[in-house]
């Protein structure tokens, strides 16, 4: 039980000490407390009262591909950072590095669920698949003085109107992502 676990540089890390009932937090040593993973999510997006041309361009896309029911679309994106930070630290990560404060609002915590008529498509790399904004984002951190062990981008696409979910999947896999490098999620966190 002394082991921290790593499912193929994905984001999850298992708590060595819930299983042990009998270790108490005295006893714990100081190398695996750092070893605990603190995962954050920080969302990022443009302000709503602004136009969305990202947005814009897909919805324009998925309605010429032949997709019915596209009312709009919204893009954002979100950054699950696993690392040695507070919440604090992620607010600060989002403001000073991630979000551009002019055009963009930002959000840390977990993603909300879908309101009534609007279908989420999240896109991720795949589990061993190298992110190329990683390293970028770790050293701009280690700037701020935060460490990060891992970040992992997800791209979301907040889908209006009342599309047929299998051909907005199917639509999602040919125009919005890479299926042999990424996920595609309808609807859940990816």
């Amino acid at each position: 039980c002394w082991k921290v676990f790593c499912v193929q540089r994905s984001l999850l890390r298992i708590d060595p000490w819930r299983r042990c009932p009998r270790a108490s937090a005295t006893a714990r040593p100081k190398v695996f407390e750092s070893a605990i993973a603190m995962i954050h999510e920080i969302s990022v997006a443009l302000r709503d009262d602004l136009p969305d041309p990202t947005g814009e361009g897909v919805a324009s896309t998925l309605r010429a591909s032949g997709l019915a029911g596209i009312e709009g679309v919204r893009f954002s994106q979100r950054y699950v950072v696993d690392g040695d930070l507070k919440a604090a630290d992620a607010r600060r990560l989002a403001d000073e590095l991630l979000a551009d404060p002019v055009v963009e609002q930002f959000e840390v915590g977990g993603a909300a669920s879908d309101p009534p008529g609007v279908v989420s498509v999240e896109i991720a790399r795949r589990p061993g698949v190298m992110e190329p904004c990683e390293e970028t984002l770790i050293l701009g951190a280690k700037d701020l003085g935060i460490v990060l062990r891992a970040v992992r981008l997800v791209r979301r696409y907040a889908v209006r109107g009342r599309p047929e979910i299998t051909a907005l999947r199917d639509a999602a896999a040919r125009l919005l992502a890479n299926p042999v490098i990424e996920e595609i999620h309808l609807g859940a966190k990816a």
